[in-house]
């Protein structure tokens, strides 16, 4: 752990969120969101395909509506505003049998992905496809609703009735599907169709493409790998075909090949956006960032309102720790009006970072949507608490907590840490306490209040909220790592401490933090040079933590190596000249 007096040691991952929210905002979005990872949709609510295909003129003559179906419209819209979809389904569907319009028929088609009706919601989309046989979108609902159905063939025989439609309506309609059945519950059976298509099929690579989709998602790589490779020989060069085989190859493990593979078709299609953007988040992912860097500047140069390359070089300089240039392409964001919130946010960031809490206020207030929207809700307590008024930033908080009830936990994690920051330990536990009595069972707040236990003295109490944490998760590296660290500091129970480090470094082998503790403990056992090897590491790692380097400093001086410790000390005070951690160290052994 780090940091002199115990509950700063271990803040990382409570109060120390709210100091440290730019750095894990910035893995969030710079690599999350510029590798390009897919967030995963609940496949079991998926309807029949929604994407909007080459729009199509519909010629529906004129339609008499009779009585009956007049009834079951009317009943069918007045269900599903009730919420009663299965009803509502019903109405469609004897709606559907009732007229040859086939905008009914579609209704009762793609209410049945909702509905889950498979087998009458395959018959309604037939009907709808014997009114509309040249609709891609048609077929496309009859494929996905006669895989759920497990009628394999029926779905056979709807995607060869879309490959007969023309080019290029019948190729995007095959890949809207497959990427439908792909992201759904029924990928096994979608990748049986596929397989048997492309069998049909060995000429059209938009089928191998469709088929190496499906598989990718299936995690059959080798097969996403020999489908890809198929649809690029039959199309040289095709981008969305060596795109996705430059995935795959990465998931396979060869990522460096794949990433030369792809940069030759990006040269081959220097003007295509979508493929370059890919690339460049590729790039991102593989660790290449001044690639990476280079790919988005081309986009910039191609297009200087590109905003998703705008924001990536935005993030990316934030995260280079330059925040200047960081600032001029969020500003340039904000004055293209797009992604306006997330830039706001980061403005905020880089005024705060760099003493600057009224322009950051101001930044932050224009914050108003998701994640972010909230972070800067919960950074505007945090400043209004340094600059005097916690009452002011407690009462955002609570006010935020009965608007967002689901943010509850996180926003009693917020106020506590603002508290502990103002050195008003007693108020944070008795927010520990009322939140731990709607939320018993929260690691995080048990953890939090550990935490302050032990900052107060009340060791028990603080052992006791880490030994519940454990009984739920014996793995918890967190709390594994708090209890051996507290173990180690306060207490002679040395041996139990180094053993309870051991698991937490096992499965976190690299966290400086933990680094940190196997560090103390070894020190605490007189094992100097072990000591010294894992703080130094720690150290590195944490790229100078200031509470790190007053361990080491600590360490170094018992080992009699006094000018040592004065060089680390002073390192890290020219870095971090105001940490509480290295004066209290300094002043205590070398004054």
């Amino acid at each position: 752990m780090t940091a002199v007096n115990g509950v700063d040691r271990r803040s990382d991952r409570i109060g120390g969120r709210l100091r440290r929210a730019g750095a894990a905002a910035l893995v969030s979005w710079a690599v999350v969101w510029l590798a390009g990872c897919a967030v995963p949709q609940p496949a079991a609510r998926a309807p029949a395909p929604q994407a909007t295909p080459a729009p199509v003129v519909r010629k529906i003559p004129p339609i008499p509506l009779t009585g009956k179906l007049l009834y079951h419209l009317l009943a069918g819209d007045l269900a599903m505003r009730r919420g009663s979809m299965d009803f509502a389904f019903k109405q469609y569907f004897d709606a559907a049998r009732e007229t040859r319009d086939p905008r009914v028929a579609e209704s009762a088609a793609r209410l049945a992905g909702y509905a889950h009706r498979k087998q009458l919601g395959l018959e309604a989309a037939e009907r709808w496809v014997s009114l509309e046989p040249e609709n891609a979108n048609a077929q496309e609902v009859a494929v996905v609703l006669a895989v759920r159905a497990a009628r394999n063939d029926k779905a056979l025989a709807h995607l060869e009735s879309l490959l007969a439609l023309p080019d290029p309506v019948s190729g995007r309609a095959l890949l809207r599907v497959a990427g439908v059945l792909a992201a759904g519950p029924d990928r096994d059976a979608a990748l049986a169709v596929f397989k048997r298509l492309a069998q049909r099929r060995p000429k059209r690579a938009v089928v191998h493409l469709a088929l190496a989709r499906v598989a990718f998602q299936a995690r059959r790589l080798a097969l996403a790998a020999g489908a890809a490779g198929r649809a690029l020989a039959l199309r040289a060069g095709w981008s969305p075909a060596a795109l996705l085989l430059a995935e795959v190859r990465i998931r396979q493990g060869h990522a460096e090949s794949a990433l030369a593979e792809l940069g030759r078709v990006v040269d081959i299609h220097p003007r295509e956006r979508g493929l370059r953007l890919a690339y460049a988040r590729l790039l991102l992912q593989a660790g290449r960032i001044p690639d990476a860097v280079r790919e988005f500047h081309v986009l910039v140069r191609r297009n200087p309102k590109d905003a998703d390359a705008i924001y990536a070089l935005g993030l990316l300089s934030l995260q280079a720790e330059r925040p200047k240039d960081a600032q001029g392409y969020l500003e340039r964001l904000v004055k293209l009006g797009v992604r306006t919130n997330e830039a706001h946010y980061y403005l905020g960031r880089i005024a705060e970072s760099e003493g600057h809490p009224r322009a950051a206020l101001a930044e932050y207030r224009r914050v108003r949507q998701g994640e972010l929207g909230l972070d800067a809700q919960i950074r505007i307590a945090r400043i209004l608490a340094l600059q005097g008024d916690v009452q002011a930033a407690r009462t955002r908080l609570e006010n935020l907590r009965r608007h967002l009830p689901g943010m509850a936990v996180r926003l009693y994690l917020a106020e506590a840490g603002i508290l502990r920051e103002a050195k008003r330990y007693r108020q944070a536990m008795t927010v520990y306490d009322q939140a731990l009595r709607r939320y018993p069972d929260n690691n995080d707040l048990l953890y939090g209040r550990a935490l302050i236990a032990e900052h107060l003295g009340e060791l028990q109490r603080s052992e006791g909220d880490l030994r519940a944490i454990l009984a739920r998760d014996p793995d918890n590296a967190m709390a594994l790592n708090a209890l051996g660290y507290t173990l180690a500091d306060r207490t002679t129970r040395y041996r139990e401490a180094l053993g309870y480090i051991r698991k937490a470094l096992k499965r976190r082998p690299n966290d400086p933090a933990i680094l940190d503790s196997m560090g103390w403990v070894q020190y605490r056992l007189g094992h100097y040079p072990e000591a010294l090897g894992f703080l130094r590491r720690a150290l590195k790692l944490s790229g100078g933590n200031d509470e790190i380097a007053a361990h080491l400093g600590e360490v170094l001086w018992a080992d009699g190596k006094h000018a040592a410790a004065r060089k680390v000390w002073q390192a890290a005070l020219r870095r971090h000249p105001d940490s509480t951690a290295l004066r209290a160290v300094v002043k205590r052994l070398a004054p």
